[in-house]
C-alpha cells in the first residue's frame, strides 16, 4: 500500500538563504597573536604520560 501520509506535505522553498560569514581581519588577527607571550619552557604533551627521568648514578 502508498503512503498516503506522505503526499501532502507542504512544499519547502527549494532556494537556500545564503549565510553570511564573518569578516576575517587580518591586521587584526596577527595583532592579537603578537600579544601571545612566547613559552619559556618547552611543551611537552607526553609529559604526563612518562615517569619522571631517574637520577643518574655516578659509579
Amino acid at each position: 500500500m502508498p503512503a498516503y501520509a506522505q503526499a501532502n506535505r507542504p512544499r519547502q522553498e527549494t532556494t537556500k538563504v545564503e549565510e553570511k560569514k564573518p569578516v576575517v581581519d587580518e591586521k587584526a588577527y596577527k595583532a592579537a597573536l603578537e600579544l601571545i607571550p612566547e613559552s619559556r619552557e618547552k611543551y611537552d604533551p607526553w609529559g604526563v604520560a612518562r615517569p619522571a627521568e631517574p637520577a643518574k648514578k655516578s659509579k
